[in-house]
C-alpha cells in the first residue's frame, strides 16, 4: 500500500473513531449525552449530504463506491450537530423551507 492509501484510511478511521467515541461516551457520561442526542438527530441530513456527494462522484465518472463517504458522513454528523448548537442558526435553511412548503402542500400540488 502506498502512502496516499494509508493516509486516506487513517483519515476515514479518525472520523469514524471520533463519532463512535461520542456515541459510546454519551451512554456513560451525562455531560456528553445532549451532544450525542444532537448528533443522532442529524443522521438524515448527513445521509442526504453523503448521498449527494456520492451521486456527484458517480456522475463525474469517479465511481459510486467510495470509502471516503464514511468520513464525509461522520463529518456531516458532527458539523450539523455543532451548527445546530449555535443559537438562531439554521444550517440547512433551504432544506427546511422545502420541508415546510411540502407539509403545506405548496410544492407538489
Amino acid at each position: 500500500m502506498n502512502e496516499t492509501v494509508i493516509a486516506n484510511l487513517a483519515f476515514i478511521l479518525f472520523w469514524l473513531v471520533v463519532v463512535v467515541l461520542i456515541f459510546s461516551a454519551g451512554q456513560r457520561w451525562p455531560r456528553v449525552r445532549p451532544f450525542r442526542a444532537k448528533i443522532a438527530a442529524q443522521w438524515r441530513p448527513a445521509l442526504a449530504i453523503t448521498l449527494l456527494a456520492l451521486a456527484n462522484k458517480g456522475l463525474t465518472g469517479s465511481g459510486l463506491v467510495n470509502p471516503y463517504a464514511v468520513a464525509l458522513f461522520c463529518q456531516s454528523l458532527l458539523g450539523l450537530a455543532v451548527a445546530r448548537s449555535i443559537a438562531n442558526y439554521e444550517p440547512l435553511l433551504l432544506m427546511q423551507a422545502f420541508i415546510d412548503a411540502n407539509e403545506a402542500g405548496a410544492l407538489w400540488a
